[in-house]
C-alpha cells in the first residue's frame, strides 16, 4: 500500500486557500488509488493532522505533495521522494529542484491558476514536470451544478475568505451595499461576526460563519451574484456557473483575477466600481453571457490525466 503526504498552509495572514486547494486533491487521490493511504498536515483542525508540520520531521510516504507559500527551498531539499508542489506564481528556486530531480525521484510543479503559463519562462511552459493552468485544478464536484438564472437577481453571496487581510476590505464592501436593493448574505470568520452584526443589521444582511464545502455549494447554488475577493473561492463560484464580482485583496490574486476577467467568467471591481459592476449583472444577458464564459474553461480538464502519470512512477 502506498502512501501519499499533502502538507499546506493554513494560518490568519493566508487563510485557508491552501488547506481547501489540498482537501479537494486528497478527494481526488483517494478516488484513483482507494488502496492508498493518505494523509493530509496542516495546522488547523481541518486537516488528518493538525500539526506545524514545517517544525517536524514526518516520514513514510512514497510521494509527498506540498502547498505552501511558507516551505523553504531547505524544507524542500530534504524531501527523500518523489514531490510535487503547488504554486500561485512562478518561484525561481523551486525550478531548480525540477533541473535536480532525477529519474528515482522527480519533481513536479503544479500552478493551477487561470492562464498561469504567461508567468513563467518559455522553457518550463513545455517543460514536462510542470502543469500550468487551470485544467490542473483540484476541483470538488458538489460545486459542478448547472445554475438556472433568474430573470431578476436577489441574493448575492459576499466572502472576502478567512484572512485577516479581509476584515477591512469586508467592512467597506458591507457599507457600499447598503445602497443596492440585493439581499446580503455574508460569509466571514467566526471572530468577526459579531463586530460586522453589530454595524450592519437589517433584513437585507444575514451572517453565517465560514462554512464546509458542502455547505459552502448550497449558498452558491442558492445565490444569484457571488461577491468574493480573488482566491480559490472564484473557481468554485465558477463551477456553479454563479455570476461573479471579484475584488481582488492581496497582490498575489491580482493575475488570475485579470486573466479571469479577460475571458468574461468575472467582472473585477474596486470598492469605486462595485455598485456598478452589481447594476450591470442585473441584466439577464450580462449574466448569460457569463455563464457561458465559465463553462468554456473546463477547470481541472487535465488533472487526472497528469495524476496519473505521476502515480505511475511512485
Amino acid at each position: 500500500m502506498k502512501t501519499i503526504h499533502l502538507f499546506a498552509d493554513a494560518h490568519p495572514q493566508g487563510g485557508l486557500g491552501h488547506l481547501r486547494r489540498m482537501q479537494k486533491l486528497k478527494a481526488i487521490l483517494e478516488s484513483m488509488r482507494p488502496s492508498a493511504k493518505v494523509r493530509l498536515f496542516a495546522p488547523h483542525l481541518l486537516a488528518d493532522e493538525a500539526i506545524e508540520w514545517l517544525k517536524t520531521k514526518i516520514v513514510g510516504a512514497d510521494l509527498t505533495i506540498i502547498d505552501s507559500y511558507l516551505a523553504k527551498p531547505a524544507y524542500y531539499a530534504n524531501i527523500q521522494t518523489p514531490l510535487v508542489i503547488f504554486e500561485d506564481f512562478f518561484c525561481k528556486e523551486n525550478a531548480a529542484f525540477t533541473a535536480k530531480s532525477h529519474a528515482s525521484c522527480p519533481t513536479y510543479i503544479f500552478n493551477p491558476s487561470h492562464n498561469a503559463h504567461n508567468a513563467y519562462p518559455k522553457e518550463l511552459q513545455t517543460h514536462p514536470n510542470y502543469f500550468l493552468g487551470s485544467g490542473y485544478l483540484p476541483i470538488d464536484p458538489r460545486f459542478c451544478v448547472a445554475k438556472t438564472l433568474k430573470p431578476t437577481p436577489q441574493r448575492t453571496l459576499l466572502c472576502l475568505g478567512g484572512s485577516d487581510l479581509a476584515l477591512d476590505p469586508l467592512k467597506s464592501v458591507l457599507g457600499i451595499l447598503r445602497y443596492t436593493p440585493l439581499k446580503v448574505h455574508t460569509l466571514a470568520p467566526m471572530a468577526a461576526l459579531h463586530s460586522l452584526q453589530s454595524v450592519h443589521s437589517g433584513l437585507n444582511f444575514t451572517f453565517e460563519s465560514l462554512l464546509n464545502p458542502q455547505e459552502l455549494a448550497k449558498r452558491l447554488f442558492a445565490s444569484d451574484i457571488a461577491l468574493f475577493s480573488g482566491g480559490q473561492m472564484v473557481y468554485e463560484a465558477i463551477l456553479s456557473q454563479t455570476p461573479l464580482v471579484s475584488l481582488p485583496i492581496a497582490p498575489n490574486q491580482l493575475p488570475q483575477v485579470e486573466a479571469l476577467a479577460q475571458e468574461g467568467a468575472l467582472l473585477q471591481v474596486g470598492l469605486d466600481t462595485l455598485l456598478a459592476a452589481l447594476q450591470s449583472l442585473l441584466d439577464f444577458k450580462a449574466r448569460e453571457r457569463m455563464q457561458a464564459a465559465q463553462r468554456r474553461l473546463h477547470l481541472g480538464g487535465r488533472l487526472l490525466p497528469a495524476l496519473q502519470n505521476i502515480l505511475a512512477h511512485v
